[in-house]
C-alpha cells in the first residue's frame, strides 16, 4: 500500500492522500483500512513522531513503520508514568488539604467531626 510507503519515510501528508484514495477504492475493507492508517498518521503526529527512524540500510517500510509504533509505543508508557507520578502527588496534596479543612472545623465548632 502506498500509503504505508509513504508513511515509512515521514510524508504524513502523501500518506493521508493515499490513504483517502485506498477508502474510495471500492474494496470492503478499504474504508476502515483508510481510517486505521489516518488514525496513525494523526497519532503518530500528534507526538511529534518522525518517519524515517531506521533508515539506515535498506530496512524495510514494514521495520520502519514497526520502529515508529515502537516508539510512539514507549512514548505513550512515559506518558502514563508520569500522570501517574502526578496523580499520586494530587492524591497525596488533597488528603493534606482534606485533613487541613477537618482541622479547621474542629478548631473553629469546638468539637471533633464524627
Amino acid at each position: 500500500m502506498l500509503g504505508l510507503q509513504a508513511l515509512s519515510q515521514g510524508d504524513y501528508v502523501a500518506a493521508g492522500e493515499r490513504f483517502q484514495e485506498h477508502a474510495l477504492s471500492g474494496g470492503e475493507q478499504a474504508p476502515k483500512e483508510a481510517a486505521a492508517g489516518q488514525a496513525l498518521i494523526d497519532t503518530l503526529s500528534e507526538y511529534a513522531i518522525e518517519g524515517g527512524l531506521s533508515t539506515a540500510g535498506a530496512a524495510s517500510d514494514r521495520a520502519v513503520l514497526i520502529d515508529l509504533v515502537l516508539v510512539l509505543i514507549a512514548g505513550l508508557e512515559q506518558q502514563i508514568a508520569n500522570l501517574g507520578a502526578e496523580n499520586a502527588a494530587l492524591s497525596a496534596d488533597l488528603e493534606k488539604r482534606e485533613e487541613a479543612l477537618k482541622r479547621l472545623r474542629e478548631l473553629t465548632l469546638g468539637q471533633p467531626e464524627a
